[in-house]
């Protein structure tokens, strides 16, 4: 995001001009929400079920919105929230398959939102979900101002955030809307030079995915800028203290293998348990080639990925190093063992949608075909998710 007007004055101006930005992103989360929450009832009831709905099935309508939402991963996450880390693998059809590749924080937070409010764990990761991605709309908008990016800019980043094409991952009990918000509050802090605040946020982005670690890149990439390389060589204290900061975000992985290891006797038992979802580490090129021939969802899969390397030079040819670090590395990571959920990775990326932004800036036209194409193509990922389609995961 380049400088296009001063911020400052926006970031601290008056409680009109901040409830303003609230009003917006308010709106656009709640229409949003329950307009895809009722479309994916409606698709999953008319292509699912099959059932004709009555008045008397309207009172619980949200328990069958919940229940339709939850598919794929949402089943391990359950378990860990309910249960626990299993003691042996147990799952798929093969029975080898177990909940150890899942990382602990938001299950984790699902269980804790259980004991003290008394609902569901399913009910707790709607929540979550929900109010982790309403956080992020702040802190993205926080971060286009930073930029001096103008309002209706940022009504139209916030809006398309809403009703992006895989909005679906951000209203399901899936992981996306909290690594989305923490990694908002992470370029944020970065982008402030608070680093320890960054590096927090990054602690609980690894113990959210696994890709979370990569946050090490943006405070470095960030550190850098601030204080330029000569400083690190120097070993000047500002430069140090951002160096040291680095050393908190990757100690969930540690943790985690230490846990596995007295738990499992394995401690890369979240690396080694994905083998029964037939992962193994290989040549990226490879997948891409062989999902580019193969056909249907595999071919789907690698255009994606084309998709998301030219998103992500878009970055670097904006000058957005750490935006294009993290997201080149969060991208490539997951090609090592598969092209499958790849956009899954490619729009949980808040530089995805930095990408984009860039891409459209400068046209009006070009935001407004973008945001009507997203929302469209929403709805049918949606619809294909309520009712398992593979290929919207």
């Amino acid at each position: 995001m380049q400088t296009e007007q001063p911020a400052p004055a926006v970031l601290t101006g008056s409680a009109w001009e901040k409830y303003r930005y609230l009003t917006v992103i308010l709106c656009a989360f709640i229409v949003s929400r329950v307009l895809f929450y009722f479309i994916g009832l409606m698709g999953h009831i008319n292509f699912g079920t099959g059932e004709v709905l009555t008045m008397e099935s309207l009172f619980n309508m949200w328990d069958r919105t919940a229940d339709s939402f939850c598919s794929f991963d949402c089943y391990w996450y359950s378990t860990i929230a309910e249960f626990g880390y299993d003691h042996y693998p147990h799952g798929l059809t093969t029975g080898h398959a177990s909940n150890w590749a899942f990382m602990p924080v938001y299950p984790g937070l699902a269980r804790l939102l259980h004991e003290l409010l008394g609902i569901t764990v399913l009910d707790a990761f709607y929540v979550i979900s929900n109010l982790c991605f309403l956080i992020a709309l702040v802190f993205i908008a926080k971060c286009f101002l930073l930029k001096g990016v103008a309002d209706y800019k940022i009504y139209f980043v916030i809006f398309f955030m809403c009703f992006c094409p895989y909005e679906v991952y951000f209203i399901a009990p899936y992981t996306e809307s909290l690594f989305l918000m923490l990694t908002a509050m992470l370029f944020y802090c970065s982008y402030r030079r608070l680093w320890l605040a960054a590096a927090v946020c990054g602690f609980f982005m690894t113990g959210t995915k696994v890709l979370g670690v990569m946050s090490v890149f943006v405070i470095l990439t960030e550190s850098v800028r601030a204080f330029g390389i000569r400083s690190f060589l120097r070993l000047e204290l500002p430069a140090m203290k951002s160096l040291l900061a680095v050393f908190i975000v990757p100690m969930p992985f540690f943790l985690l293998m230490t846990f596995y290891y007295y738990y499992t006797g394995d401690p890369e038992s979240f690396k080694n348990i994905q083998f029964a979802w037939g992962r193994s580490v290989g040549n990226p090129f490879d997948y891409w080639y062989s999902g580019l021939m193969t056909g249907g969802r595999k071919t789907y899969m690698a255009v994606s990925i084309v998709v998301g390397y030219l998103l992500a030079l878009v970055l670097i040819w904006r000058r957005l190093y750490s935006e294009f670090i993290f997201m080149i590395i969060c991208i490539t990571v997951p090609l090592l063992t598969s092209i499958n959920t790849f956009p899954r990775y490619l729009f949980g990326l808040f530089p995805t949608y930095i990408a984009l932004y860039e891409l459209v800036r400068k046209n009006s036209v070009l935001r407004y075909i973008l945001l009507t194409c997203g929302a469209a193509t929403a709805t049918y990922f949606t619809v294909a998710w309520v009712n398992s389609k593979f290929f919207a995961i």
